[in-house]
């Protein structure tokens, strides 16, 4: 958008996107007018008018080919545009697009004989939510806030992340009158962390370090989850055990070091071990013996059915427990481990125990 860097601040800016019988949306109305001229892109695209609501989800190749659609059937409205209207400023992306003008009275020409011409050429319509404004305001775009110097991320995407991390949130975080939980579930972690990659990909093309440094703070439950790489700017899962750890003993230390200070309850078949030199104290205080040497390199160990008992007597020396459980995977013949829960005690707070509060 150069052009809007190069234009006075006495310019006039029209954003508008097509809509009503147009290709703006994911229905089967949209395109019911459109079916006998982009034949060959309508295949394969699902049936809209027979998918449940809750169910319709568009495949990867569907959303090329319907930007593909929108790019070719409105390349007439661009010809006309520039060579009917002689717009010298015009941005079009999709069904979204932008007009420039010094006259605010030529915007509105303009869109009365886009209107029109949309009408009879194309039987589309006009979005009804159209802004005239003048370009000192900025030019309100994909998303974003346009202006002379800079970029700001329109204020419905910040709040639209905002929702959709108070969702994540409530499912992966417990919060109780004693301790905090947190759930490390595959699936949710998944979803999470593909929301944020793709907000934090939107939110990297405008001047957004103040905002994502205030998510990042007020969210603060993503540091349970996630490292923020300061040196790529990517987000790596704490969750992710490396597949090149070819012993137990290495996985319990990767552990150790992503959740340092935490107590591990590493599970080995039906038991949870410690592997640590500094785990002696902890064995100590739980009443452990020392296991009998072995090919693993497990010091202390204790069946998993005492676990809830070992966790009180931890969670109320102000300890943070991670559960890391066994998968099904396997890797060189080690079986994968990954957290499951995280258990971090309230300051001041007591546990309940089976003989009272202490």
């Amino acid at each position: 958008m150069r052009f809007a860097a190069n234009s006075g601040d006495s310019k006039w800016s029209s954003s508008r996107s097509v809509t009503g019988d147009s290709i703006s949306h994911w229905s089967f109305a949209v395109f019911g007018g459109l079916r006998g001229r982009v034949g060959e892109f309508w295949k394969g695209l699902p049936d809209f008018a027979q998918t449940p609501p809750k169910i319709l989800r568009p495949r990867p190749r569907d959303v090329c080919r319907l930007r593909t659609l929108k790019l070719q059937y409105l390349n007439s409205l661009d010809q006309f545009v520039k060579h009917a209207l002689h717009c010298r400023h015009y941005l079009r992306y999709c069904d979204d697009f932008v007009l420039l003008s010094a006259d605010r009275e030529q915007l509105v020409d303009w869109r009365d004989s886009i209107e029109g011409y949309l009408d009879q050429a194309l039987e589309l319509a006009l979005n009804p939510r159209q802004r005239l404004r003048p370009l000192s305001d900025g030019v309100d775009f994909l998303g974003y806030i346009v202006r002379r110097d800079y970029r700001l991320v329109r204020r419905r995407v910040v709040n639209n992340l905002r929702a959709r991390l108070l969702t994540f949130e409530a499912e992966l975080v417990g919060e109780g009158r004693c301790l905090r939980r947190f759930r490390y579930e595959p699936e949710l972690l998944d979803a999470l962390h593909a929301v944020l990659a793709s907000y934090r990909g939107h939110l990297g093309k405008a001047n957004s370090q103040r905002l994502w440094a205030s998510l990042w703070q007020r969210f603060a439950f993503l540091q349970e989850y996630f490292i923020l790489d300061a040196a790529t700017g990517k987000l790596l899962r704490k969750d992710r055990v490396p597949p090149q750890l070819t012993s137990v003993r290495e996985q319990y230390r990767w552990l150790r070091q992503r959740f340092p200070g935490d107590v591990v309850f590493f599970e080995v078949g039906r038991f949870y071990e410690l592997y640590g030199a500094d785990d002696v104290l902890l064995a100590q205080r739980l009443g452990l013996e020392p296991l009998a040497k072995n090919r693993r390199g497990a010091r202390f160990g204790f069946p998993l059915v005492l676990a809830r008992r070992y966790a009180r007597t931890l969670l109320r020396d102000g300890r943070s427990i991670l559960v890391a459980t066994q998968t099904e995977q396997s890797w060189t013949g080690i079986r994968e481990r990954r957290p499951q829960w995280r258990l971090v005690p309230r300051h001041g707070a007591t546990v309940e125990t089976a003989g009272g509060k202490t």
